[in-house]
C-alpha cells in the first residue's frame, strides 16, 4: 500500500471511529434517526437525549477538524464533507422537531413545571423567551383592539 492509500485509510478510520475513541458515527446516526422517528410518532414531547446529542456534537467537531486536515484527495474530501453535512442535518432535525413541540405546547409546559424536566436547559430558556414574546404579543394586540366599538347590529 502506498502512502496516499495509508492516509486515506487513516482518515477514514478517524472519521468513522472518532480517532479510536470507540465511538461509531453510523451507530449514532442510527440512534438519532430512531429518536426522530420516535419524536414524530409521539404526540407528547419525549425526554431529551442529552448523552447522544452531546456525543454527536463532539463527533461533528472532530469530523470538522479531520476534514480540514484532509486536502490531498479532493474527491474523498467532498465525500467526507457530505457525510458531515448529513450528520449535522440529522442532529438539527431532531432539535428542530423538539422546538416545534415546545412552541406548539408552550402554555402546557409553562403551567406544568414537572413536565419541563423533559426539556434541555437550552429548550427551557427558549420556552421562557417564547412565552414572554407571546404574552407581549397578546397584550399588545388586546390593547390595540380596545378602542374598537361594536357595529350597530350588535348593540344592545
Amino acid at each position: 500500500m502506498n502512502r496516499e492509500q495509508e492516509n486515506e485509510h487513516e482518515f477514514l478510520d478517524a472519521l468513522l471511529n472518532n480517532a479510536g475513541a470507540g465511538v461509531n458515527v453510523n451507530d449514532d446516526i442510527f440512534l438519532v434517526a430512531q429518536m426522530i422517528l420516535q419524536e414524530k410518532s409521539s404526540p407528547n414531547l419525549l425526554p431529551y437525549q442529552e448523552n447522544i446529542v452531546n456525543e454527536l456534537s463532539e463527533i461533528i467537531k472532530h469530523q470538522e477538524q479531520v476534514i480540514q486536515k484532509q486536502t490531498e484527495n479532493k474527491f474523498l474530501h467532498n465525500i467526507y464533507e457530505l457525510d458531515l453535512l448529513r450528520t449535522k442535518y440529522m442532529l438539527k432535525s431532531y432539535l428542530r422537531l423538539r422546538l416545534g413541540k415546545v412552541q406548539k405546547f408552550y402554555l402546557y409546559f409553562m403551567q406544568h413545571e414537572p413536565r419541563q424536566s423533559l426539556l434541555s436547559a437550552n429548550e427551557r430558556d427558549f420556552l421562557k423567551k417564547f412565552y414572554q414574546l407571546k404574552m407581549e404579543q397578546f397584550n399588545t394586540k388586546s390593547v390595540s383592539y380596545t378602542h374598537l366599538t361594536l357595529p350597530t347590529i350588535y348593540s344592545v
